[in-house]
């Protein structure tokens, strides 16, 4: 019954989308994502360098997907106004999973390219987590034809390729390497955005003591273990300042529930901007570390549900056997006491980075730019 649904509305929704199909392609580019209510660093860095390079009409849409009855009913229009724009568009740009890109019957002339909203997949995604519990059923995955439709995508290393094309599910032929707009970002230096965060948080800029950033991934219904981690830091010595994922609404309210008053934590913080203060960073299965490698800071991995994580979620890098292994810590007690010790190996980090990014990561917002505007020129 569920099967014969889909179908049915997936059949509807192409109907609709012939309707719009009647509209001629324009000379524009559309960017889509569900990442965020706002537009996503990665977007408003590719946008800005597509109107510097191209006179081509640049259209962003960005929306979350709220997985309830008011949320849905929402997203609708957005829905819409998707459908309108890949019709009248000669080439979209995704970072994520777009149910319209997938569903439906597009025009020749279209071409759609995939970035993903992360630089590595060192947790499994996508057709790798189907029928698992934090992944899609089977029936929903076929009939809502996951991941279909992609021309190209933007992948770091031959390394990622190899998880890349199991999550989408794409032949190796499609992934073109390059890097993500946010890579080029980091290494720039610290502006305004960094003022505002230490406006706000004027203690980050003491000398005396060492900020410890905590990015942990999204757990899906499940906490991340804050208050076992803050326990052991020694506040004479740090500051620690949590930033949760984006679609984690409940970390923050379990710092404030626990009174933990030596412990920023705030969701609203640009992780890019955040990352230029830090000293140290502790993370778990997010792609980040990869990213954060390029900054040269010590990098440690506190994966105190790493069982459950295999099982719920799946992973594709077990860190255990990376060449910053040694720093993936299951207590948060031996987490604290590499930090104290303060003896990294950066050569480790080193090549840990050449494997996962094996592309220029100068200029790539203008790298990546240029490969859009190839394709809509064609």
């Amino acid at each position: 019954m569920k099967r014969l649904a889909i179908r049915i509305l997936v059949f509807l929704t192409n109907l609709l989308y012939d309707l719009f199909k009647i509209f001629p392609s324009r000379n524009k580019i559309t960017l889509i994502s569900r990442q965020s209510d706002e537009m996503t660093l990665d977007f408003k860095l590719l946008s800005e360098q597509l109107n510097k390079m191209s006179d081509a009409k640049i259209v962003v849409l960005t929306r979350t997907l709220d997985i309830n009855v008011r949320g849905l009913l929402g997203y609708l229009g957005h829905i819409l106004r998707q459908m309108f724009n890949m019709a009248t568009s000669r080439v979209v740009v995704l970072d994520g999973y777009c149910i319209i890109a997938s569903i439906l019957k597009h025009k020749k002339s279209l071409t759609i390219i995939q970035t993903w909203h992360a630089t590595a997949a060192i947790k499994q995604f996508g057709h790798q987590t189907i029928g698992k519990e934090d992944g899609n059923p089977r029936i929903v995955a076929d009939e809502m034809k996951m991941h279909q439709n992609y021309d190209y995508v933007i992948c770091a290393s031959k390394e990622t390729e190899k998880a890349f094309a199991k999550g989408f599910n794409v032949s190796m032929d499609k992934f073109v390497p390059m890097a993500l707009p946010r890579l080029d970002y980091m290494q720039r230096p610290a502006g305004d955005e960094l003022k505002a965060i230490t406006d706000k948080y004027p203690e980050l800029l003491d000398k005396s003591k060492k900020n410890i950033v905590y990015i942990p991934t999204f757990r899906k219904d499940r906490p991340v273990d804050v208050a076992s981690l803050a326990a052991y830091i020694d506040y004479s010595k740090y500051n620690l300042i949590v930033k949760p994922h984006s679609l984690d609404v409940g970390t923050c309210k379990l710092v404030e529930k626990l009174r933990l008053p030596n412990v920023i934590c705030d969701q609203n913080l640009n992780t890019y901007d955040l990352i230029k203060l830090a000293d140290c960073m502790i993370s778990d299965y997010s792609s980040f570390i990869i990213e954060a490698s390029i900054l040269d800071i010590p990098i440690y991995m506190y994966v105190f549900d790493l069982e459950e994580y295999k099982e719920k979620v799946g992973i594709n890098v077990d860190m255990s056997q990376e060449a910053i292994g040694k720093y993936q810590f299951v207590k948060a007690k031996d987490v604290a006491k590499a930090i104290e010790e303060n003896n990294y190996d950066m050569e480790s980090l080193h090549q840990f980075r050449d494997k996962y990014i094996e592309v220029e990561t100068k200029d790539a917002c203008q790298r990546l730019a240029a490969f859009v505007i190839d394709k809509l020129n064609k």
